[in-house]
């Protein structure tokens, strides 16, 4: 996944990269993945999230298993692509024209995909995806540029997956949004990556 964000530091300045990882739509999915996370929380151990219980009800009962995967679609990853750049250009036109020449010149999305692959990951499931995105995060408020392991990528999707996986919030979720989610994320995370790269 490294090698792939480097390739895209090559494509962009650093100014560019740099507006970019700022404009994700007011960081929507992560207020989403806060709200499941609350819910899992008062669903299996009745936290509120206003306080921590110390000894949780783990006698409570658990909703039924959302899917974490999705069948995707061709069509909307056009869609999303398009989305996304149209939000970048209220931010940064220049960044947004390099942005979209860059997704009309290569099938990034699909070079996306295939390094999760070498990962053990999949870009059809939300809990792989959101955790490259939050390491990738973790990784620029470190200032780290190192690759973790796949065993480590592996890990942060486990520990997603079995919260996700009962969160009532992302059962009603529909294909076509999970599918925005993650490409949203992976072009997100793809983006700080290569400004990392830039730094370095």
């Amino acid at each position: 996944f490294r090698a792939l964000c480097l390739s895209l530091a090559l494509t962009f300045s650093y100014q560019a990269a740099q507006a970019d990882v700022v404009m994700f739509d007011g960081f929507a999915a992560q207020t989403a993945m806060t709200t499941m996370h609350n819910s899992v929380l008062q669903q299996r151990y009745g936290v509120k999230e206003e306080q921590e219980s110390a000894e949780p009800a783990l006698t409570a009962t658990k909703p039924a298993k959302a899917s974490l995967t999705f069948s995707p679609s061709a069509a909307d990853t056009r869609k999303n692509i398009a989305k996304f750049i149209k939000q970048s250009q209220t931010i940064d036109p220049a960044a947004a024209a390099q942005l979209e020449a860059a997704f009309a010149a290569k099938d990034m999305m699909g070079a996306i995909n295939q390094a999760l692959r070498k990962l053990g990951l999949s870009h059809t499931n939300v809990a792989d995806v959101y955790a490259v995105y939050w390491i990738s995060a973790w990784q620029a408020s470190q200032g780290q540029t190192h690759t973790p392991s796949a065993a480590t990528f592996q890990a942060v999707s486990a520990q997603l997956s079995s919260n996700l996986a009962q969160s009532e919030d992302f059962t009603a979720t529909s294909d076509a949004q999970k599918q925005e989610m993650t490409e949203t994320l992976l072009i997100q995370a793809a983006l700080i990556d290569a400004s990392l790269e830039q730094a370095a």
